[in-house]
This record gives C-alpha cells, sequence and structure tokens, in this order.
C-alpha cells in the first residue's frame, strides 16, 4: 500500500492589529516680530512688545526689560477684529485686536505692516484650531 503523507492545514492569516493613529498638525510659525506701541520712544520706556504667533498659539513678551510673558492657546479666542485708519491704510499698517477667554489678558491688540494679511493668517488659524477642537471631542 502506498504512504500517503499528510500535510497540515495551512495557518490562518494574521490579524491586523488593532492601531489608534493620532495625528496632530505640526505647528507652523505664522509671523514673529517686535511692535514698538510707543514708536520710537519705546526703548526709553521699556515697552517694545515682542511676539511670537503660531498655529497653536500666540506668546507675546511685554514690559520692562521684558519682565512679562503671556500666552493665548488659539482653542482660547473668542473673537478677532481687524481696523485701520486712513493713514494706517496708505502705510500698510493695522491693528488686530483679539479676544479670549484668558483671565489675565482678555484683550490684545497688534499693530504692525502688512497687518490685513496676518489677519486673516491668524483668522484661518482660529477656525482650524476651532475644527480640530471639535474633531478630537470623543
Amino acid at each position: 500500500s502506498p504512504m500517503t503523507k499528510s500535510t497540515p492545514p495551512p495557518p490562518p492569516p494574521p490579524q491586523p492589529a488593532q492601531t489608534t493613529v493620532v495625528i496632530q498638525e505640526e505647528e507652523i510659525l505664522i509671523w514673529e516680530g517686535t511692535t514698538w506701541p510707543m514708536l520710537c520712544l519705546s526703548p526709553l520706556f521699556c515697552s517694545p512688545v515682542e511676539w511670537r504667533i503660531s498655529s497653536r498659539r500666540i506668546d507675546y513678551t511685554y514690559g520692562c526689560c521684558a519682565s512679562s510673558m503671556d500666552s493665548i492657546d488659539m482653542r482660547r479666542i473668542t473673537d478677532i477684529h481687524f481696523h485701520r485708519t486712513c493713514f494706517q491704510a496708505c502705510c500698510s499698517r493695522g491693528t488686530i485686536t483679539i479676544f479670549s477667554d484668558d483671565n489675565v489678558s482678555p484683550v490684545i491688540q497688534l499693530t504692525t505692516f502688512n497687518a490685513k494679511a496676518l489677519y486673516a493668517q491668524i483668522r484661518d488659524a482660529w477656525t482650524k484650531s476651532k475644527i480640530a477642537s471639535v474633531g478630537n471631542v470623543r
């Protein structure tokens, strides 16, 4: 009688691993600069403000010898406003007012050159942060 070889059945295919992928948007620098609230007298009164605005937060340093720092998360902003006078428009300047639910600085103002374009970038980053925070609610 011929000898029959029996082959074992093939192993079951591997099951895909149960993984959760968390995607975080990269923080993008929108604008960095120094503003001079008292114009050319700002250095005499230690009042220049140093700004760093990213897609996630607004950081600014102010006061005598840069003694104070504050930060506002984009998700805490409640409204933004852009305004410029006729003179500012001629010089391509403007003022951006940012309203937030921050207890320390609920309203901050930034007056600079090319403010209209900066306003649009901040508004877009704020909108994206609101959409992202709604999408992350579980």
